[in-house]
């Protein structure tokens, strides 16, 4: 009896350290997750790198993933385009969007931006679809 109890003991110590030291590590590990994602406190706003096209009136329009980064991931077009900002690289990403967009669409496009946008996601979902702030790293014509 006397050792089923040590066993027990045992167990029940294993199972509680288990359990308490990722909280005390304050690490997301297994076997207990805190779930950072859900719980960490984030900034209301949100930045996306894309790239848009413009028309004659200055109008933006939305491109597609595979006008902007050659393909049908919208995740993988951003990273795209990211990459290119950040590596002094979004003229050239510019006029090879330019040059799809002319060859494909949208008609009335008549420019090209690599931009930043910045949304309040809040909003976004209470249908303000503006961009609070827009910060445009290049420019280019669309050729036809």
């Amino acid at each position: 009896m006397r050792e089923r109890r040590r066993a027990w003991t045992a167990v029940a110590l294993v199972v509680g350290l288990t359990g308490v030291v990722p909280l005390a590590l304050d690490r997301d590990s297994l076997p207990l997750s805190t779930f950072p994602m859900f719980s960490a406190d984030i900034d209301s706003t949100q930045s996306i790198a894309t790239a848009v096209g413009v028309t004659a009136a200055g109008t933006s329009l939305r491109l597609v993933p595979e006008l902007i980064g050659g393909t049908t991931v919208v995740n993988q077009a951003v990273t795209v385009v990211g990459d290119a900002i950040a590596s002094g690289r979004a003229d050239a990403l510019c006029s090879d969007i330019a040059e799809r967009v002319g060859r494909d669409g949208p008609a009335d496009a008549v420019a090209v931006e690599v931009v930043t946008e910045t949304y309040d996601a809040p909003a976004w979902f209470d249908g303000q679809r503006q961009p609070v702030a827009r910060q445009v790293h290049a420019l280019c014509e669309v050729a036809r």
